[in-house]
């Protein structure tokens, strides 16, 4: 990986997974981390990334994506590299789970 020692980088969904994984990559790079996901999430990645910015967001909700925007912004300048991770899964035969649910999921 490149040096990212100055680079801002946004991850949604960074509280388990793929995020996690990803946000733990990008640390070792030596990366400034903006790490986001739902609240309940939040205090382990406080725990884990004390020196990273850590902050609640819904990327469903138009208001929590610009609070963080505007708190990025204001912290730390806004963001080199943005990885949008977060996501959604509902369980069930492909069939049986309603086009709402496919449509929100994308």
């Amino acid at each position: 990986m490149r040096d990212l020692r100055s680079k801002v980088v946004l991850i949604t969904g960074a509280g388990g997974g793929i995020g996690r994984a990803i946000a733990d990559e990008f640390a070792r790079a030596g990366a400034k981390l903006v790490l986001t996901d739902l609240p309940a999430a939040i205090s382990l990645l406080k725990r884990d990334y004390p020196d990273q910015v850590v902050l609640s967001l819904d990327v469903t909700d138009a208001k929590s994506i610009a609070k963080v925007r505007d708190e990025v912004e204001k912290k730390l300048g806004g963001v080199s590299v943005l990885i949008n991770n977060a996501g959604t899964v509902f369980g069930g035969a492909l069939s049986s789970v309603p086009f709402e649910k496919h449509r929100f999921t994308f």
